[in-house]
């Protein structure tokens, strides 16, 4: 029994890890998202934060390379 407990408490924070970074990665406000998954402090979210803002980063240094190869003034016709 203790196996299995041990193995559902695992589960559930592999489960509600990505979860939290994904809903926050879309925007989603951080109360909604402590509601739904029932972190009850800020101190709990931290880690989840954490890696969102540097997903957010990552992702916004990618756009602007993406956008960099396309895009050039010279290409604006006035």
């Amino acid at each position: 029994m203790k196996y299995y407990l041990n193995t559902l408490y695992y589960a559930h924070i592999r489960a509600v890890g990505p979860l939290v970074c994904n809903a926050l990665m879309l925007g989603i406000a951080l109360q909604v998202v402590m509601k739904r998954t029932g972190h009850s402090n800020y101190k709990s979210m931290k880690p989840y934060i954490d890696v969102s803002d540097q997903a957010k980063a990552e992702a916004i240094k990618l756009f602007d390379r993406q956008v960099s190869l396309f895009w050039s003034p010279e290409l604006i016709v006035i």
